[in-house]
């Protein structure tokens, strides 16, 4: 779900383009309004990309566009949170990227909606630099315990993508199309 057109279609022309159209649902909406847009417990896993900066924070984006989807304008860690514990059945999975420097927040708003953060894998540009993203796997309604996964580095140092992120970037051995 996004709350700007052009990119639930862009979103839908590259899961055609994947040959995921099948598996996966993309709709336009707020997720402030989830409830009042999609029944309740209506998805086994839900997989997210809210923005990663709090409103006001890290550079201003030139569009509004660019605002929208960068910046927590309209779309607070609470409301992620809230959203996901709304679609999600118990033991429904909750998957999602956030900015590492907030993962206190997002823990803690997962947490406050039943939402038990099960899985983190910090990702870092290079090895030495701290972590720019974390991937999280939550569970709705799982009990307290949590895996911290190795980190996942971008770049090896030497001017190139890791080897573990360019097997994550292709399926069944063919690089996957954008």
């Amino acid at each position: 779900m996004d709350i700007q057109k052009p990119l639930v279609e862009m979103a839908r022309r590259n899961a055609l383009a994947n040959n995921l159209s099948h598996r996966v649902s993309f709709f336009e909406g707020d997720v402030r309004t989830v409830d009042a847009i999609l029944p309740p417990r209506s998805f086994f896993t839900v997989v997210m990309n809210p923005p990663y900066e709090a409103p006001g924070r890290g550079r201003l984006r030139a569009s509004r566009e660019e605002q929208t989807a960068r910046q927590g304008f309209f779309c607070s860690p609470e409301d992620v949170a809230r959203a996901a514990r709304h679609l999600l059945p118990f033991r429904g999975r909750l998957y999602l990227v956030f900015k590492a420097a907030r993962a206190a927040e997002l823990f803690t708003a997962l947490r406050s909606q039943g939402l038990e953060p099960k899985r983190i894998r910090f990702v870092h540009p290079l090895p030495g630099r701290p972590s720019s993203v974390v991937l999280v796997e939550a569970s709705a309604g799982g009990k307290p315990g949590m895996t911290v996964e190795p980190p996942l580095y971008i770049e090896d140092g030497h001017g190139s993508y890791t080897e573990e992120l360019l097997r994550a970037y292709t399926k069944e051995g063919l690089p996957c199309r954008s």
